[in-house]
């Protein structure tokens, strides 16, 4: 399994993204021992602001209490954090089973995305080439960073 089907597979079992994005961030820093983090840091630094500070403070309580994660206090200003590896593992494996293809997990390719891919590429070569225009030129009249004429 990789990291994409485990955070799959963890929203869902919780049923809840900032549950599931704050256990899977743990989960990859997990080394059998205590993290430190704050709501804070793994709102804005650890899952890059994808949850905001309150959503991490309620999933760590909302995790702590299904006995998913254990924590500590230290000194104030951070919370110590250990997986209870054991009971996401009986998450995992308990309960309803899923198909091999899970949402997120299908490679098929369908016109759709071809769609959204080819409007990306063209938004993409458009940047490029209006930041190429706006560069200021040089006194020689070439633009910096070109070939002389």
């Amino acid at each position: 399994m990789t990291m994409d089907q485990l955070f799959i597979h963890l929203v869902l079992r919780l049923r809840h993204y900032p549950e599931a994005a704050v256990l899977w961030s743990l989960i990859r820093v997990d080394d059998d021992g205590e993290c430190k983090t704050s709501a804070y840091e793994m709102a804005h630094n650890r899952l890059d602001g994808i949850i905001d500070r309150i959503s991490a403070q309620r999933a760590f309580k909302v995790l702590k209490a299904k006995e998913l994660i254990k924590t500590r206090i230290h000194k104030n200003t951070a919370t110590l954090v250990k997986v209870n590896r054991e009971a996401v593992l009986d998450l995992l494996e308990n309960g309803e089973e899923f198909f091999d293809w899970l949402p997120g997990q299908f490679n098929e390719e369908v016109g759709f995305l071809k769609a959204w891919d080819e409007r990306r590429q063209a938004k993409a070569a458009a940047q490029t080439i209006s930041t190429h225009e706006s560069e200021p030129e040089s006194e020689s009249g070439s633009v910096p960073g070109s070939m002389p004429k």
